[in-house]
């Protein structure tokens, strides 16, 4: 029987290629279409960083975040987060969200267009919902959600 604790202990969380995370974000954020449409504008600037959850050498779970702007100011764009079916709801995401959001460099804010879905999960680590529900097209209802890195008003 394996150890869960032991398991979780061994994933590691670091910056990665893009390539490395495509796959994951492919199956998880756009089945059944091209795998070209997994691929987001910016994936290659040198300002985009990608991020993933890695346990022996297998992408558990993934995002990225380009620089953007955020009222303004500049900040970040969180995209493509993503975490294998088979380890959903364990907290790995949650650790590589907080892995990312303590390396990215120094802005005061991060945001993201989130899936409704996930409100609750990105609401746990300080996230706010700053809009009305929007669609996009072939991928769902989202809302606009941001966090301030810095103390102060989001």
């Amino acid at each position: 029987m394996t150890d869960p604790d032991k398991d979780f202990q061994e994933i590691q969380y670091r910056v990665s290629a893009v390539t490395e995370i495509l796959p994951l974000r492919h199956r998880v954020l756009r089945p059944g279409v091209a795998m070209e449409v997994a691929e987001f504008p910016g994936d290659m600037d040198d300002s985009t960083l990608h991020f993933a959850a890695l346990q022996d050498d297998k992408v558990l779970s993934c995002l990225s975040v380009y620089a953007s702007k955020w009222q303004d100011e500049d900040a970040f764009q969180l995209r493509g987060m993503a975490t294998d079916a088979s380890h959903q709801r364990c907290g790995i995401g949650g650790k590589l969200l907080q892995y990312a959001v303590s390396h990215v460099p120094s802005v005061k804010y991060i945001w993201c267009n989130a899936r409704v879905e996930a409100i609750g999960f990105y609401r746990k680590f300080g996230w706010n919902v700053k809009s009305d529900e929007f669609d996009i097209e072939g991928v769902g209802p989202h809302v606009r959600m941001c966090c301030s890195l810095k103390k102060g008003p989001v």
